[in-house]
């Protein structure tokens, strides 16, 4: 990591604290249990400051992005797992699932992470 990294990233942080909106992002990990033949799972919830924004028109194509479909951003720094398709992000209640997340990086870490999420 380099100094630009981290200011960059917490540059970012700064201003999603600042400026964004509370969401919350859960993230189900399942493990095999051996012993019992059974899967468990854990559930990480993760509280961020987000924006939130609906997809132009212009990339509503009905097959990658629908109508509906919603871009949230973060802050990667304040993130304590990367988010994966089938994450559930609750924005006012409403449960939205996470259907892409694409890191955005500076220079070698990610610095953002943008998510698609649909009902």
């Amino acid at each position: 990591m380099t100094t630009l990294d981290d200011r960059l990233r917490q540059t970012a942080s700064n201003l999603y604290a600042k400026y964004g909106k509370t969401v919350t992002l859960a993230h189900i990990t399942k493990t095999y249990v051996p012993s019992t033949g059974d899967m468990t799972s854990v559930i990480a919830t993760l509280s961020l400051k987000a924006r939130i924004e609906e997809y132009a028109i212009q990339l509503v194509d009905g097959t990658n992005v629908l109508a509906g479909d919603l871009r949230v951003t973060f802050s990667a720094l304040d993130a304590t797992f990367y988010p994966v398709p089938d994450d559930t992000l609750t924005i006012d209640s409403v449960a939205w699932r996470v259907v892409k997340a694409s890191p955005i990086y500076i220079v070698d870490q990610p610095g953002l992470w943008v998510l698609q999420v649909r009902k």
